[in-house]
């Protein structure tokens, strides 16, 4: 058996007056008979191990177990080439672990006048000590949202960095995604936010919410892209947000003025059976453009929920009256006035006149002298 080399109890005064951590008790412990180290040498090599903890932030501190935190004896012994790469691994995931945490800190620290140079230096200085990984979210997390605090021609900067983290297999993290979604919208940027969402929903937990849902939808519809926007608002339930009754007023309005009447009676229907109101002006050019396209029934229903909510009538009402014959729905269009006329909705001579005319040629006579001494008395 080989015998120590110089005297504990040296080692031992350092250890009490540095306070050593479990760390330093696992360095120690690795300390095996395979070389000779004369005690200068060795007591530097502790006192290099017990630097004062503030030199690494306490996230980076390594976590307690069973292997740190058990009461190991403190044997100085000679170190060999195995314990000496231990060791080494050791000291680079602290050390690693710190500087993430530095880097991050340091970027959500900065001020608005920071120059994005500087910036730029930090994150090259990061990548060299650290390189590129996956894990240090809150570093690029950081770094990106600095670059989109400064504004204008600094958040097209981001996203280029972006574009620069997605090719090395790096993203950032929800608190970036946010408020570079709340950036892109101020400035009506359609396709910026579409690039962003396409990079960033799914990674890294960033999944949105129904408020980014309906920012991106209106973008989209401000951009007429109704295709996107259909396909953004039945994403929304995959990942739990619902739309309100404004998300879909936008959606609906813009398939209206694309003429699009299809998909706005189902956007309709869908609306009223999750018990959304539609606007009034959706309502009124809804009641055209589906009597333009020979639908009657959808023409109807728009006007019941007009009736259902209070909405004005008079001018919906007329052009149901009017239109009834042209959509072979004469009858229907009957019903409609007598519903003006007891609502006491006011229903035009020239409607009246122009009903009187097409229930002669019907043969229908009483049923314009019933709707006529209605009409009359009110």
């Amino acid at each position: 058996m080989l015998q120590p080399m110089w005297d504990l109890s040296g080692l031992q005064h350092a250890l009490t007056r540095s306070r050593p951590s479990p760390l330093c008790h696992l360095r120690l412990r690795l300390l095996t008979p395979t070389a000779a180290l004369p005690f200068e040498d060795a007591l530097k090599c502790v006192r290099r191990q017990l630097r004062p903890a503030s030199r690494f932030p306490r996230d980076a501190r390594p976590p307690s177990s069973p292997v740190l935190s058990a009461d190991l004896p403190l044997r100085a012994e000679p170190v060999g080439r195995a314990q000496h790469s231990a060791m080494r691994k050791v000291n680079d995931g602290v050390a690693r672990r710190g500087q993430l945490r530095d880097f991050a800190r340091r970027w959500s620290g900065g001020r608005r006048g920071d120059g994005r140079p500087l910036r730029c230096r930090c994150l090259m200085s990061m990548v060299e000590r650290v390189g590129w990984t996956p894990k240090n979210v809150p570093a690029y997390d950081s770094f990106l949202c600095t670059l989109v605090k400064g504004g204008g021609r600094e958040m097209k900067y981001a996203m280029r960095y972006l574009g620069e983290l997605k090719a090395k297999g790096c993203y950032p993290g929800m608190k970036f995604f946010r408020l570079a979604m709340e950036e892109l919208v101020k400035t009506d940027d359609a396709r910026g936010a579409r690039v962003l969402w396409e990079t960033l929903v799914g990674r890294n937990e960033c999944y949105p919410d129904a408020k980014m849902y309906s920012s991106m939808i209106k973008l989209q519809c401000h951009d007429d892209r109704t295709d996107e926007a259909l396909k953004y608002l039945d994403d929304m339930v995959l990942y739990g947000a619902f739309p309100d009754a404004k998300t879909y007023n936008v959606v609906l309005e813009r398939l209206l003025k694309r003429m699009r009447t299809k998909y706005a009676a189902a956007i309709f229907d869908e609306m009223v059976l999750n018990e959304f109101v539609p606007s009034e002006s959706n309502c009124v050019s809804g009641i055209k453009i589906f009597l333009d396209a020979r639908d009657w029934d959808m023409g109807l229903k728009v006007w019941k929920c007009m009736v259902d909510n209070g909405y004005p009538l008079e001018e919906s009402g007329n052009l149901l009256v009017t239109r009834s014959k042209e959509c072979d729905r004469l009858p229907e269009g009957c019903k409609v006035a007598e519903d003006m006329i007891d609502r006491r909705v006011k229903l035009t001579s020239a409607n009246l006149s122009r009903l009187r005319g097409n229930l002669v040629q019907m043969g229908k006579v009483s049923v314009y002298n019933h709707i006529f001494m209605k009409w009359k008395i009110h």
